[in-house]
């Protein structure tokens, strides 16, 4: 769930799309959580993370530049290259979108 609301970006999932991709993430912020030395499993919305990266992937904009209306870059930074490492974000746009549900690009 969003922790506060904002317009959608053409580039954020629907609720359906987020339903699918639910689990891995939690199970991912779990196992980071778990390995953390402090426990604490930080206070990035998830969800909110993915569409920034999404918004990124999609658009192009330079990691410091995203609306502000997205979690600070930094953060979504981190979750994009953790995730790379640890599985749950690979491959191409394409390869991301199919896996959330989401038609290709053209």
């Amino acid at each position: 769930m969003r922790t506060r609301e904002r317009e959608p970006h053409r580039s954020d999932l629907s609720d359906k799309q987020s339903v699918l991709i639910d689990p891995m993430i939690t199970a991912w912020r779990q196992d980071r959580v778990a390995r953390s030395a402090t426990g604490d499993p930080g206070a990035c919305d998830l969800r909110e993370a993915v569409n920034a990266i999404f918004y990124q992937s999609r658009t192009g904009c330079q990691w410091r530049y995203p609306p502000n209306d997205f979690p600070a870059w930094s953060a979504v930074f981190y979750y994009t290259r953790s995730g790379a490492r640890t599985g749950w974000i690979s491959g191409s746009d394409n390869s991301r979108a199919a896996r959330c549900g989401r038609e290709p690009a053209d």
